[in-house]
């Protein structure tokens, strides 16, 4: 369970369901609606990063620093880095 700390969220107080953590730019969360609807809310307007939740990979506060990982990143540089020669050679 994580609270809304937002003062202007329409459930501001209230304390709803963990779904997961969505490691967008800003981070999100998305929590289950009373409704069952579920929604997402920017990290800021909870207080997951102090509610001790856990990620999918067991990082306290959802690990929300390392939005990306190295070997991701590592794979990323090297496909623009083989698209780059492809190109050069074409021309």
């Amino acid at each position: 369970m994580i609270t809304i700390t937002h003062p202007h969220h329409p459930f501001f107080g209230r304390q709803l369901e963990f779904v997961k953590l969505r490691k967008t730019i800003p981070p999100r969360v998305v929590v289950r609606l009373p409704t069952g609807n579920s929604a997402y809310l920017p990290v800021e307007y909870t207080d997951y990063s102090s509610a001790g939740t856990s990620d999918v990979n067991g990082d306290a506060g959802g690990g929300v620093e390392n939005l990306l990982d190295v070997e991701g990143l590592l794979r990323a540089v090297n496909l623009v880095d083989e698209l780059k020669s492809r190109q050069r050679i074409k021309k």
